[in-house]
C-alpha cells in the first residue's frame, strides 16, 4: 500500500494514497483546526490540531468524496466505525499539512498495531499503526476518523469556550 508521508518535526504522519483525490498548495490562511470557506468546503489544519502552529502549512490533501477504506492494522478501535456520522457528499474536505515529504510503499506486515490502550485514549483512535525507520517514527492514520475527531473536538470547544481554541 502507498502512503504520503508528512513531516511534523519529531514524527511522520502517513496518509493512504488511496484516500487522496489530489494535492494542492493552500491559497488561504486558517486560524483554527477546522474551518469552512464560503463554498462550504472544510479545511482541517493538522499543525493547529497537533498544537504546532509555528510550522508552516505547505500542502493540502484533498480527500476523495467516497474514499476507499484506509489500511486497518488492528481491530482495537472502539465501537463500529459505520455508526460514525458522514460528511455531506458534496463537501470538499482538505487536510492541511506541513508538507508532503515523500510517497512510500509499505507492506502491512511492516506496520505494527498500536497498543489497545492507546487506541482507547481520546484523540488517538484515528491512528491505525506505527513503524520505526531508524530514528523516524511513522504514525499511520485513518483520514476519515482523523477528520471526525477534529470536527467533534472543534464543535465541543466552540460550544464550551466560544473562542474556537481547543481545550484539554
Amino acid at each position: 500500500m502507498r502512503f504520503f508521508l508528512c513531516d511534523f518535526k519529531g514524527f511522520y504522519l502517513a496518509i493512504p494514497v488511496d484516500s487522496v483525490a489530489s494535492l494542492t498548495i493552500p491559497s488561504r490562511e486558517v486560524h483554527k483546526a477546522v474551518e469552512r470557506d464560503e463554498k462550504g468546503h472544510i479545511f482541517f489544519s493538522l499543525p493547529r490540531y497537533f498544537r504546532r502552529e509555528s510550522e508552516p502549512i505547505r500542502h493540502g490533501i484533498i480527500l476523495k468524496r467516497h474514499p476507499l477504506k484506509a489500511l486497518r492494522i488492528t481491530d482495537a478501535r472502539p465501537g463500529p466505525t459505520d455508526s460514525l456520522p458522514a460528511f455531506p457528499k458534496a463537501t470538499q474536505r482538505t487536510l492541511l499539512v506541513t508538507a508532503v515529504e515523500r510517497e512510500e510503499d509499505m507492506a502491512p506486515e511492516e506496520i505494527h498495531p498500536l497498543p489497545r490502550t492507546l487506541s482507547l485514549m481520546k484523540g488517538l483512535s484515528f491512528f491505525t499503526g506505527i513503524r520505526f525507520n531508524g530514528n523516524d517514527m511513522i504514525l499511520y492514520v485513518d483520514p476519515e476518523l482523523l477528520m471526525l475527531s477534529m470536527f467533534r473536538d472543534e464543535e465541543v470547544t466552540e460550544e464550551s469556550a466560544g473562542d474556537g481554541e481547543r481545550d484539554d
